[in-house]
């Protein structure tokens, strides 16, 4: 797995601490939710490499200081596709959960209305991990500051999450990691995450 991370991970700083990020969060969201030991680990792998796929996208599409044409953009869908075959092609017989990590890289991008991405799937259609994975990855994302916009800060990406409950995210894992993110103890300084779960 440190060979996959490594890799994805060298092609942009923003990529490692993004995966790291994603990985926490998604853990937190994941035990709100009660997901057992074994589950969560098999999320906590997806998210640690959840966007892989993005070793073939272009660094002047990566870092751009700027909105993606929608050329551009078509490649960036790409990444969830290429990042499932890669981990599918590498682990498929090295772990039990393998395919349920497969299908949370594939699908972190659907939404809940359907309009997501690679496969517009919608609703209960969408992996339960790849669910959790969406809102972890959105809100890293959210927090996290890149070269084209400032960070919200994290009451603001909580809002950014309740609003979109029931259109982008599965609303009662929504309504999960609103509970987590915005009253139980997480804490952000700079790039250095603590969380105390109760």
């Amino acid at each position: 797995m440190l060979d996959l991370c490594s890799l994805s991970n060298g092609k942009d700083i923003y990529l490692a601490r993004h995966h790291a990020g994603t990985a926490f969060y998604a853990t937190g969201i994941a035990l709100a939710a009660g997901l057992d030991a074994e589950r969560i680990s098999a999320l906590q792998i997806a998210a640690l490499v959840h966007d892989i796929g993005k070793i073939g996208v272009p660094l002047a599409i990566l870092q751009k200081n700027g909105p993606l044409s929608s050329e551009e953009w078509l490649i960036i869908r790409q990444h969830t596709i290429v990042g499932a075959e890669i981990f599918l092609q590498k682990y498929r017989y090295m772990d039990r959960y393998a395919e349920e990590i497969v299908l949370a890289i594939k699908h972190h991008h659907e939404r809940w209305d359907g309009t997501g991405y690679p496969d517009g799937l919608k609703g209960e259609q969408i992996p339960y991990l790849a669910r959790i994975l969406a809102i972890a990855d959105s809100f890293d994302a959210m927090t996290g500051g890149r070269p084209y916009r400032e960070p919200l800060d994290t009451a603001a990406a909580v809002k950014e999450i309740e609003k979109n409950m029931a259109i982008m995210y599965d609303p009662a894992l929504a309504a999960c990691a609103v509970r987590v993110l915005a009253k139980n103890n997480i804490f952000l300084k700079g790039d250095d995450k603590c969380v105390n779960f109760g």
